[in-house]
């Protein structure tokens, strides 16, 4: 072990190698975790990840090979069983912690025992959380950035307001951008959905015209916590809504390439016209420094109860923040 008494890496000099640059034995046990013979069969203990989770751990594990490659402790003919120690494994969590915080640490550890358990199933992995020194659980959320909460019955109200604003404006002079980024915000508040759910959304798959409304639904496997959500937009929002998929963003689709059916649209490249997450965050740090003076985040939204809008800000009681959580 050459690791012991290394000064910590700072956090931009790590790095994580992708899958086809892994060593031929940690590839092949990442095709057998993965491989599925038919759809009717349950496959390796990793083919039922969703991808978000796979990549997780995949980029966990290729820093972890990373690192046992930058401190000369690879083998490069060894297996992942082989290769996951004890003393290696306490190195490679001792330099984590001095680069990065305990709760990032903490969910390093968690994905790399769960890839662990996909790559060699017949051993058993427990021991990687008895390690001393992997961060507790009480130490990985000591150490989480705290949530900057907003007023949201406040930054709701100016958004509805710019929005009246901006489909009373003649047809050739809207700002489809604006009423879109509005409006995504404004929705992202009162559902309280993962950003990327919010990215995800498809008309008449999760974005549905009904009767009575608009009505937004996501299957459990769609959602981070495996339940269906289902809610109906108030219609206070209809006219936004109306004006937005039947103007706005045809204008934002105008000559691109884009998925016919994405309802957040607008952005160049290789996501097919989607807004992808990164933009989304974008949008949101804008309008929390045009509206309230400083950024907001996905994040931060899901944070804001719904139930406590009124009680955070008596403000809204009389505009249409408050008809929005009627």
């Amino acid at each position: 072990m050459t690791v012991s008494g290394q000064p910590g890496r700072p956090k931009g000099r790590w790095h994580a190698l992708p899958v086809d640059q892994w060593f031929s034995k940690h590839q092949e046990a990442w095709h057998r975790a993965t491989h599925r013979e038919s759809p009717m069969r349950r496959g390796g203990h990793a083919a039922s990840l969703a991808s978000a989770t796979r990549r997780k751990v995949t980029g966990n594990y290729g820093q972890f090979l990373w690192w046992l490659q930058d401190t000369s402790n690879l083998d490069f003919d060894g297996d992942p069983a082989r290769q996951m120690t004890r003393d290696l494994m306490a190195g490679f969590i001792i330099e984590r912690r001095q680069a990065v915080s305990d709760n990032s640490t903490y969910f390093n550890v968690r994905n790399l025992a769960m890839m662990m358990k996909c790559l060699t199933p017949e051993h058993e992995w427990r021991w990687i959380w008895q390690l001393s020194v992997v961060p507790r659980l009480w130490e990985a959320r000591a150490a989480r950035r705290p949530v900057r909460l907003f007023p949201a019955g406040l930054l709701m109200h100016r958004l509805l307001a710019a929005l009246q604003e901006a489909i009373a404006t003649p047809l050739d002079r809207l700002a489809a951008d604006r009423v879109r980024d509005c409006l995504l915000v404004v929705l992202a508040i009162i559902l309280g959905l993962w950003l990327r759910n919010i990215a995800a959304m498809r008309l008449e798959h999760n974005f549905i015209r009904r009767k009575a409304g608009w009505e937004i639904m996501f299957e459990g496997y769609e959602v981070k916590n495996g339940e269906a959500f289902l809610y109906q937009v108030p219609s206070l929002l209809n006219p936004f809504i109306d004006r937005y998929l039947s103007v706005g963003r045809l204008r934002l689709m105008a000559g691109r390439k884009i998925e016919a059916d994405a309802v957040w649209v607008g952005q160049p490249g290789p996501s097919r016209g989607r807004l992808m997450a990164n933009r989304i965050r974008e949008i949101f740090n804008r309008i929390g420094n045009e509206r309230l003076g400083h950024p907001t985040n996905p994040h931060s939204v899901r944070h804001v109860a719904a139930t406590r809008i009124l009680d955070n800000d008596p403000r809204a009681l009389g505009t249409a923040a408050f008809a929005l959580r009627a």
